[in-house]
């Protein structure tokens, strides 16, 4: 049997990959993180005012006339809002990011528990709070009120967090891990998502403390939920902690929330003692006890995390050139 097989058939040196194709500058562009997170909330914008335009006028009338049900209208608009942030990301994901919407963090698979298991780390981190506060003496409880009133709430801060993890742990998250890596991502959402509460009104808070509240939840809740999502890779968990982080602090407990205090809550407390350590006006947000407990339970999901596998580094990005 003779062999035609030429030798030099086994020695040739492999083809070059083909060069990636030439992208103009506005596809550069409209690829860009920012680019793409501008586009997100103007595409929120737009699905959410004419909800909101029409839900305004129900709002100051339902108000003039029956003040007591502000809680539900604010639980309506809360929930519009989450409605509207779910329906621009999903946009988002399918049609400008194209990937799978299995990929956004939003599964059934795991829904019920990491929900609850969110749910139960952030009332044991407003507990261990306020335990503190009880061993310095500086949180006294004036009345137990039992009260349908009391869960009412609930919807509230569930409509609350999804909105907001949806838009911080979410596609900003997402859009900004996926070209510069975890670690820009999470310093990044961080940071803005304890910006947003400049704008939070408390009456009666200093300058200084108006500064000091935001920039601690930025280590205290921004830094644990964002690695909540680290660790699982789904919203779930984060929504949870926020979730029972809002309603423990405020319906339960008792104390104010970032200037905001709920006009029932189970225990009637006050909170005596220097504001560097409760926070004042502010509420335990700005206050020492509650920015030491939040930022060790940041560490611990963060190291698990890492431990798991879950930090991206940033990815090395090939040289693209433009048309």
């Amino acid at each position: 049997m003779i062999d035609n097989t030429s030798p030099d058939a086994f020695s040739q040196p492999p083809l070059p990959e083909p060069a990636p194709p030439q992208r103009s500058r506005w596809q550069l562009f409209l690829d860009f993180p920012i680019t793409k997170i501008v586009l997100y909330l103007l595409l929120f914008a737009a699905i959410a005012a004419p909800l909101f335009f029409g839900l305004f006028g129900v709002l100051r009338l339902m108000h003039h006339r029956h003040g007591q049900n502000l809680v539900v209208l604010a639980t309506l608009a809360e929930g519009l809002t989450a409605a509207g942030e779910l329906l621009a990301f999903w946009i988002m994901v399918r049609f400008a990011d194209k990937r799978p919407w299995a990929t956004a963090g939003y599964t059934r698979q795991g829904l019920v528990s990491r929900l609850l298991g969110g749910f139960a780390i952030g009332a044991a981190m407003l507990s261990t709070g306020i335990l503190v506060f009880r061993l310095l003496g500086v949180y006294h409880v004036t009345a137990l009120v039992p009260s349908v009133l009391v869960l009412v709430p609930l919807g509230l801060y569930f409509f609350v967090a999804l909105s907001e993890e949806t838009l911080f742990r979410g596609y900003v998250f997402q859009t900004l891990e996926g070209r510069w890596g975890s670690g820009v991502a999470l310093v990044t959402t961080s940071v803005l998502f304890g910006l947003a509460h400049l704008g939070n009104p408390v009456p009666g808070a200093s300058h200084w403390m108006r500064v000091a509240g935001p920039l601690q939840i930025c280590f205290e809740a921004g830094l644990p939920m964002g690695a909540a999502y680290l660790l699982t890779r789904k919203l779930w968990l984060p929504i949870g902690i926020h979730w029972a982080w809002d309603y423990f602090e405020g319906p339960i407990y008792g104390c104010t929330d970032s200037g905001n205090h709920d006009p029932h809550t189970l225990l009637h407390a006050t909170l005596s003692g220097p504001a560097l350590l409760t926070g004042g006006p502010f509420g335990p947000e700005a206050g020492l006890v509650f920015l030491a407990v939040g930022t060790l339970t940041g560490v611990l999901l963060l190291r698990a995390a890492v431990r798991r596998g879950q930090w991206l580094p940033r990815p090395r990005r090939a040289k693209i050139t433009s048309a």
